[in-house]
């Protein structure tokens, strides 16, 4: 038993159905608690009223309910639908508690109409096994109990009990895949497979067992290939390419990105493992990047181009420096660590992004040492090299990002106070 069971409960006939029957359990369910959560995306003109009217219903139920509004507007290029989705699923993760469980009224339509729309996306097994009846979420788990129901029996059972619903008449437009395939692909089929639904549930069903099979088949190549958060560009090109296309996706699943087309796996493959060892190729997409360096495969996060820094003037006594789009710099008074406080407290605190040509003196070594050459020996990409923050006394070098420290204001060789640098990457 879980402490709280979390009905997703839009307002629509499906989730109506599932909520009232829940309500009707809950004596048998001792001392675990049933809640609604209702997620407000703002986006359709009867949004208020929809909420209105969940409210409305749980307080007959004598259900609890927890109101989620989001921002779901999609950016260019995105679809609205998965924006939407992205934002429904956040919503029901923000209000999990460990063992809680989130349900779902997903149905047997629903799934046969998942398993189309990825048949015509071009899905592998992944994609095609649609949506599990139980899956693990956030600290607790999902389940979709009508998965193996139809949407005639939902409806059934409405009418049956008079189970109040609203309707999203948005569901009507063709113009999104899913409700082209609801009203106008999935209807045909059946008129010719009247079991169509459950059948498609079935084989959606057989793939997920595929699917299973071949993730337990690729962990150990997977694990092999893997350097830290890296893959291993060597030990990648042992494999043959269908194990490489596969431990590609593995790879970018684990990392929390969504994958991309079969054609940016393939550029991934090629350009990753076939570029001379001198090139470091970039493969991009809206999701992430795919970067190369001294034999390693790593992902990347979008994140905003980072602006070109002339000059930052700080006061002494900042301990916290915002730098655009690309985190930020926390400064800790401390011993021993870091530019000697005196120095620092005695001179005009600038910070500025690299121009060329600067050099540093640093612990243990001989001489000043040109950045571009310490860059290369301790494997700092070069991507990162030209934002690496460098700190200035005045006109004189102090110390880049929180790698090294200007000899001549150490706080270690000073046997002194010190303010340490870290620069929390965004």
């Amino acid at each position: 038993m879980a402490p709280t069971y979390w009905v997703g409960y839009s307002g629509g006939i499906d989730s109506s159905v599932l909520l009232t029957l829940c309500a009707a359990i809950r004596p048998s369910l001792f001392e675990s608690s049933i809640k609604a959560i209702h997620v407000h995306h703002g986006l359709h003109e009867l949004a208020d009223k929809w909420r209105e009217h969940c409210s409305s219903y749980c307080r007959a139920l004598k259900v609890p309910l927890v109101i989620k509004e989001v921002k779901a507007r999609h950016a260019r290029g995105e679809s609205p639908e998965e924006t939407a989705r992205n934002c429904r699923y956040e919503a029901f993760a923000s209000i999990m508690k460990p063992g809680d469980v989130l349900l779902l009224a997903q149905h047997q339509d629903d799934q046969a109409e998942t398993f189309l729309l990825q048949l015509f996306r071009g899905a592998g097994p992944r994609g095609l096994s649609a949506m599990p009846i139980r899956a693990s979420f956030q600290q607790g788990h999902l389940l979709r109990p009508f998965l193996g129901v139809s949407r005639e029996n939902i409806v059934n059972v409405a009418l049956t009990l008079g189970v109040p619903w609203v309707e999203d008449l948005s569901n009507q437009d063709t113009r999104f895949d899913r409700n082209l395939i609801r009203r106008d692909i999935l209807p045909l089929i059946q008129q010719r497979w009247p079991r169509a639904g459950s059948l498609i549930a079935r084989s959606a069903g057989h793939l997920a067992e595929a699917e299973q099979l071949l993730e337990e088949a690729i962990e150990e190549p997977y694990q092999r290939t893997l350097k830290g958060p890296c893959l291993d560009v060597e030990r990648l090109k042992r494999w043959a390419p269908e194990m490489q296309r596969a431990i590609v996706r593995r790879w970018i699943r684990s990392l929390g990105f969504r994958l991309p087309s079969t054609k940016m796996v393939e550029r991934i493959l090629s350009e990753g493992l076939n570029a001379a060892p001198d090139r470091n190729p970039v493969i991009a997409w809206p999701q992430g990047s795919i970067r190369r360096y001294r034999g390693l495969i790593s992902l990347h996060p979008v994140h905003p181009s980072i602006p070109e820094m002339s000059s930052l003037a700080i006061p002494s006594t900042a301990r916290l420096i915002p730098l655009e789009a690309n985190g930020r710099l926390v400064l800790k008074e401390t011993f021993r660590e870091g530019i000697a406080l005196a120095d620092w407290n005695a001179h005009t605190v600038m910070i500025h992004y690299r121009r060329g040509g600067e050099r540093i003196k640093i612990k243990g070594r001989s001489g000043h040492h040109a950045l571009r050459k310490l860059f290369q020996e301790v494997g700092v990409p070069p991507w990162e090299r030209n934002i690496m923050p460098l700190i200035f006394l005045d006109d004189k070098l102090a110390a880049v990002g929180d790698l090294w420290i200007e000899e001549a204001f150490s706080a270690e060789l000073k046997n002194c106070n010190g303010i340490k640098i870290e620069h929390r990457k965004p």
